[in-house]
């Protein structure tokens, strides 16, 4: 990806720009993404990538700053849990998916090489598990329908 747009926010690529409300009138999550949507793409935590993924903002920006993250380490993202950046990006949504068949194949490549056996091997809770294995197969036969 461009360092140019990884020196702008999601306001600035997307040229939607959008007020931060007073903290006391909008749930936390929402706060949060609305101020993650002004900050700079280069200072994103995987905490960041992972919330803002997870509520569908900025794919087309995030998703490939994301990728390669997951590349090296497929359980990357300790907030709430291991892998949570992973379940980010198989949870997000499908038409994004659909439209970007190469990104996905990243995903489904990391997931046969290296996903499965690190799940298994990780120091998760079964119901962790459960939801990873069953959103990495729901991820790959939704998009190849």
């Amino acid at each position: 990806m461009e360092n140019s747009i990884r020196d702008k926010s999601l306001e600035q690529l997307e040229n939607n720009y959008l007020p931060i409300p007073n903290e006391n009138s909008v749930t936390g999550l929402v706060y949060n993404v609305l101020s993650l949507r002004k900050k700079l793409l280069k200072n994103y935590s995987i905490a960041d990538l992972r919330l803002c993924i997870s509520q569908n903002q900025g794919l087309p920006y995030l998703v490939p700053i994301a990728i390669p993250i997951i590349e090296k380490n497929p359980l990357a993202g300790n907030f709430p849990y291991p892998g949570a950046l992973l379940l980010a990006l198989l949870t997000s949504d499908k038409l994004f998916w659909e439209e970007h068949s190469d990104y996905k194949k990243r995903i489904i490549t990391i997931f046969d090489k290296r996903v499965m056996q690190l799940i298994a091997e990780a120091e998760l809770s079964e119901e962790i598990k459960q939801d990873l294995f069953y959103w990495l197969h729901k991820f790959d036969n939704d998009t190849n329908q």
